[in-house]
């Protein structure tokens, strides 16, 4: 009885140690996941700014401005998941965590026109 009574015991801590264990990984992994996000969001806007695509960052102002005959050539999916990316990106640069406001405008960086918005609710417009 006293046996079965300290597997009980010691079944009760190991279940409550591997809650705390399984918090603490999915923390890991999720701390992971955000540094990727932000890797590559870097990495995409560094590529974007080397090729062309785009001209000015204004990550404080959360303006981008773009060339927009690149834009033009984008359909609707491609200039959605591009700004998304840029709005993830100019979050990073303001707040560091990558955990705050995420929205961004899209600008004719020849005209100074504004194509797109992602507002802070998750709307995608075209103008």
């Amino acid at each position: 009885m006293l046996m079965l009574g300290s597997i009980g015991a010691w079944w009760m801590i190991r279940s409550e140690w591997s809650k705390e264990e399984a918090t603490a990984t999915q923390e890991v992994v999720r701390r992971q996941e955000l540094a990727t996000a932000q890797n590559d969001a870097q990495e995409i806007v560094q590529q974007a700014i080397a090729s062309g695509t785009i001209h000015r960052v204004d990550a404080r102002a959360r303006e981008v401005q773009v060339n927009p005959l690149i834009w033009a050539t984008w359909n609707a999916d491609a200039k959605r998941a591009f700004t998304i990316t840029l709005a993830s990106y100019c979050d990073i640069k303001n707040r560091g965590d990558g955990i705050g406001l995420v929205f961004v405008d899209i600008i004719d960086s020849q005209t100074g026109k504004k194509l797109a918005r992602l507002g802070v609710t998750g709307a995608f417009e075209v103008y």
